[in-house]
């Protein structure tokens, strides 16, 4: 019995002498958000069906290999990335002259570790009056280091570049 008294106390002490050098440091969650769109860049289209990746959560995700995808522990969007992305949409959409109907659909928000570069794609319909424009939009941003508010700036931008085509497919129109 006293030998299992001694075991139990220095096991104590040896985990209490371990976790008191422990290298491990406080990280705080750090969350991230896109903003909105200044208000000239807004196109004339009422926003419909919105769908995105469900694993894109409140996660940052970090492809580490063409096979591998992780996240990023400590660094969350605000909310989900789908809801950003349709918020800044909505915010720069003209609800009072629709010309059309805007469709999107998320396939990718991820960070590639191999070369730093933030990864997105889109697929979107706009419906106007009796057509339907359909393109797709792949951007990348090559990061100096992975930092995730320039993960959040890049996807800020790919939401700009977004906005920009679909602009542009309007005044084709």
């Amino acid at each position: 019995m006293k030998f299992f008294k001694q075991i139990i106390l220095f096991s104590s002490i040896a985990l209490i002498a371990t976790s008191c050098i422990s290298s491990n440091e406080f990280q705080p969650v750090e969350n991230f958000d896109i903003g909105q769109p200044e208000v000239n860049s807004a196109p004339a289209f009422k926003l419909d069906e919105f769908t995105i990746d469900t694993r894109y959560n409140k996660q940052m995700y970090v492809r580490t290999s063409e096979t591998t995808v992780d996240y990023a522990p400590y660094s969350h969007w605000v909310i989900s990335p789908e809801i950003l992305l349709r918020n800044f949409i909505s915010g720069a959409a003209n609800q009072q002259k629709t010309v059309g109907t805007l469709s999107v659909k998320v396939l990718a928000i991820e960070l590639r570790q191999e070369d730093n570069t933030a990864y997105f794609v889109a697929d979107y319909t706009l419906q106007t009056k009796g057509t339907a424009i359909v393109n797709r939009i792949v951007s990348t941003s090559k990061l100096t280091n992975f930092k995730p508010e320039l993960f959040a700036k890049a996807y800020r931008e790919f939401a700009l570049k977004l906005l920009t085509d679909i602009n542009s497919k309007l005044a084709k129109k």
